[in-house]
């Protein structure tokens, strides 16, 4: 197929996770009592942001990245297509079951409560799981490796250096009862 139609699905995705992630934005910075290593968070936020929005636009709108293709072949590309669906589906879940506890940087709000319905019922961080999805997706559809390898590296990094500390927040924030909640739950999949 031509590169061109993976291209406009890929710019339709992401214009996608940008409708879903506006619905929940006006939540981040309210009332924050307690923000983790500004410095630290600022520049994870900006390398994911780089890897998950501004790679996949340089190979949407130019022609710099084709020569580092993969070459997949279209059923696996459209499996991208349908698994950056789904993370968009449990990212907003988590936003929703979030509510004005969400922000987009380390943070605790004033009147911070521990969420476990939703998709938190089953794990601890739906969100990361959505995001590891949406970049491997991205993977998949640009047949990119390139835009594959950077978006996965940087969002792992993010995830291994920022979980520790969100859970170690959230420890000293609510004690027992997120000691209890952690128990139950796995951190990106349920127990079996």
């Amino acid at each position: 197929m031509d590169e061109s139609l993976y291209k406009t699905i890929l710019l339709v995705m992401l214009f996608l996770f940008f409708l879903v992630r506006s619905l929940f934005m006006r939540w981040s910075g309210l009332g924050d009592s307690s923000y983790v290593k500004r410095l630290r968070e600022n520049l994870l936020v900006a390398l994911n942001w780089t890897g998950m929005v501004f790679l996949p636009l340089i190979y949407v709108f130019s022609t710099w990245l084709d020569r580092f293709s993969l070459g997949f072949p279209s059923f696996l590309r459209f499996f991208g297509v349908f698994l950056y669906l789904a993370a968009l589906v449990l990212m907003f879940w988590s936003h929703r079951s979030l509510g004005g506890n969400w922000s987009m940087v380390l943070r605790l709000h004033r009147n911070h409560s521990l969420i476990t319905s939703g998709p938190y019922r089953f794990i601890r961080h739906p969100m990361y799981l959505a995001f590891y999805l949406i970049v491997f997706a991205q993977l998949l559809v640009s047949s990119n490796w390139v835009v594959g390898f950077y978006g996965v590296s940087a969002w792992s990094l993010l995830y291994f250096i920022r979980i520790p500390s969100e859970e170690k927040m959230l420890k000293e924030k609510f004690g027992d009862e997120y000691n209890k909640y952690k128990e139950k739950t796995g951190r990106i999949l349920p127990h079996l």
